[in-house]
């Protein structure tokens, strides 16, 4: 008889880093989307309150993905994993947020 133990480990290093990379892939095609829009909702032509906003989350998140691939720490990467996930969901909110005040201005 063979007993497993429960998943009660998760690889937080493993989650964090592909949260960084889905985060930065969402970005990515947000700001394509953007560019290709006849009205953006973040313009990119010039910096705006906005936009320096969405960099500096952006960079934040760089920053934790390169700091979760160092560290060997399983507590550390999952503080980092939180970070990581409320970053993307500030990013989305602030955006969604542009595009819909966009939308009804116009």
């Amino acid at each position: 008889m063979t007993v497993k133990k429960p998943e009660g480990n998760k690889k937080w290093k493993k989650a964090a880093i592909v949260t960084v990379l889905a985060g930065t892939l969402m970005s990515a095609l947000s700001g394509i989307k953007d560019s290709a829009a006849e009205t953006a909702a973040v313009s990119f032509k010039q910096m705006n309150p906005s936009l320096a906003i969405l960099c500096a989350l952006g960079a934040a998140a760089v920053i934790s993905g390169i700091i979760a691939g160092l560290c060997k720490k399983e507590k550390a990467n999952k503080v980092i994993f939180y970070i990581l996930s409320f970053i993307i969901l500030a990013k989305t909110i602030l955006v969604e947020v542009l595009r819909i005040v966009k939308y009804f201005n116009g």
